[in-house]
């Protein structure tokens, strides 16, 4: 567990998504150091806390959107699930900071292969 009193470094980032994918959802990328790699859990020995996440729908009707947080044994927990987005708004997921610890991950998920776009903003946190 990364200790966040005595850190060495906190770095603002940011994510977006843009045409959040169907199925199996897409990854956000929660280790900028891996930025188009494989990795997208929080690296070891850092904690990311998720400040704001926001899923957008662009297009003309209603769709839904799930944001799923997976650990680091791949258990998974739905922040939100198949929750409508109205056409052509926003909805804010989190009301407050969410602290997400080394290994864990999270995915975003569209009922349409086109039209839901996400960002996500978190201070990544090492020791």
């Amino acid at each position: 567990m990364t200790n966040i009193v005595n850190v060495a470094s906190i770095y603002g980032r940011i994510a977006h998504i843009a045409d959040v994918s169907t199925g199996s959802g897409s990854a956000v990328d929660l280790n900028p150091a891996d930025v188009g790699g494989a990795g997208t859990t929080v690296p070891a020995g850092d904690v990311a806390k998720l400040n704001a996440i926001y899923v957008s729908n662009t297009s003309s009707g209603d769709l839904t959107a799930t944001v799923t947080i997976v650990d680091a044994s791949s258990n998974t927990f739905d922040l939100i699930n198949t929750i409508t987005v109205p056409a052509n708004a926003t909805l804010d997921v989190i009301s407050k900071s969410l602290y997400l610890p080394a290994g864990y991950g999270m995915t975003i998920t569209a009922s349409s292969a086109t039209g839901i776009d996400a960002l996500v903003s978190w201070e990544e946190i090492s020791e």
